[in-house]
């Protein structure tokens, strides 16, 4: 009788170490790089830029899955391979250095072997590249608590100038609207060019992205949001030194910030990983300092009436409704419903200019300035250096 309770009791105990509760989630990572292609352009420093991606990110604790030039079906088995790492609750990072094109709403990353298209041959582009949008839910599917996706490739025509990562429209890579729990970093805004290199004489083994990420990736306590604003200021001062408007982009859907490489006393102990979590400062108030007689008091600033701006038209193959609303003096938010796929937007702006009834506003993330034109009635976007400016939306009301 004993003996059967003992043996009830450990298969009940083998069962409770099992549950995904109590299995450390772990840190998985795809990280491809792509310098020959068979079609395209070639790249000096994709590959390069996987191999430092790839290094750090094992010294950080991930299981590093790593791929050069690869083909079609090489990038679809080392993606069924990270699907089979990914359990519920795992952290996953995956970067790609290479060639990439945004077709409508949609980005695709380019295989070595992708054939050239002719024109109108769109439709090869999508059969044959990997869409962003594709890998992201695919790795969301597999239950991944977070996931970080890097990409180090052109957001501009490729055939514009030697040393740049993308093909096809003029406008590159397009924005993403991540799910939750996911962080979308890309090498440079809306309509800009990622530098592969600096110049025929740069030295550095990396691309202008990679060599500002990495230092940032290994660095103690680093947040992703910091990260990114890190990456940002960086990227933009290197690519100034060589008249190049270069400001890296992201989209952040992940709750709280995740500290990339945790500080190292709270990485020691008992030889366990330690998982992403959420940063929380916890400050001890120091003791009250003496209180300071009251200023005068001061006018209040008279705000600009309240001002929305609604509006509707086509964006790529999406058919958009929505609406600029003004916050406070300079604060704006455009909220907006796209048909295809059916979701909801919400972005912030920040207005920097008004001419009469034209008002400039200008979105730091995305790299991307609005301009409301009330007078014609029409909405229009630039870059970041406001070269060009492109129609997008026609204006519906103005309350």
């Amino acid at each position: 009788m004993r003996r059967a309770v003992l043996t009830l009791l450990a298969v009940c105990l083998a069962v409770l170490l099992c549950t995904p509760e109590a299995v450390a989630a772990k840190r998985v990572a795809l990280v491809i790089g792509i310098d020959t292609y068979d079609n395209l352009p070639p790249l000096q420093k994709a590959v390069n830029d996987e191999k430092a991606v790839a290094a750090t990110l094992s010294g950080l604790g991930y299981d590093v899955i790593t791929g050069e030039n690869l083909t079609r079906r090489e990038m679809n088995e080392k993606l069924a391979e990270l699907d089979a790492k990914i359990d519920p609750g795992d952290t996953v990072f995956f970067f790609f250095a290479g060639h990439g094109v945004a077709l409508g709403a949609e980005n695709y990353l380019l295989p070595r072997d992708l054939p050239k298209p002719n024109d109108g041959e769109e439709n090869l582009v999508r059969d044959e590249a990997h869409a962003v949008d594709s890998i992201v839910r695919r790795v969301q599917g597999r239950g991944a608590a977070v996931s970080f996706f890097v990409l180090d490739a052109c957001r501009d025509n490729p055939l514009a100038a030697v040393g740049t990562r993308s093909i096809g429209g003029t406008r590159g890579l397009t924005r993403v609207e991540a799910p939750k729990g996911v962080f979308v970093l890309f090498s440079a805004g809306l309509g800009q060019t990622a530098l592969d290199r600096l110049g025929d004489d740069d030295p550095n083994p990396n691309s202008v992205f990679t060599r500002s990420l990495v230092p940032l990736l290994k660095a103690p306590g680093m947040t992703h949001v910091s990260l990114a604003k890190r990456v940002q200021r960086d990227v933009d001062e290197l690519a100034a030194a060589v008249h190049h408007a270069q400001q890296p982009a992201y989209y952040d859907q992940i709750i709280g910030e995740i500290e990339l490489s945790p500080q190292e006393k709270e990485a020691a102990g008992a030889g366990l990983s330690t998982p992403d979590r959420t940063k929380i400062d916890v400050a001890v108030a120091p003791p009250p300092a003496p209180v300071p007689p009251a200023p005068p008091p001061e006018r209040t600033p008279v705000l600009p009436p309240p001002l929305v701006v609604e509006y509707r038209g086509q964006f790529g193959n999406n058919y958009v409704v929505g609406s600029f609303s003004r916050l406070d003096q300079e604060a704006w938010l455009e909220v907006n419903h796209e048909t295809e796929p059916n979701r909801d937007n919400r972005l912030s702006f920040v207005e920097k200019g008004r001419h009469g009834r034209l008002i400039e506003l200008f979105d730091d993330t995305r790299a991307m300035w609005i301009r409301l034109d009330l007078n014609a009635r029409k909405i229009f976007w630039s870059t970041n250096d406001k070269k060009t400016w492109n129609y997008i939306y026609n204006i519906t009301a103005v309350k």
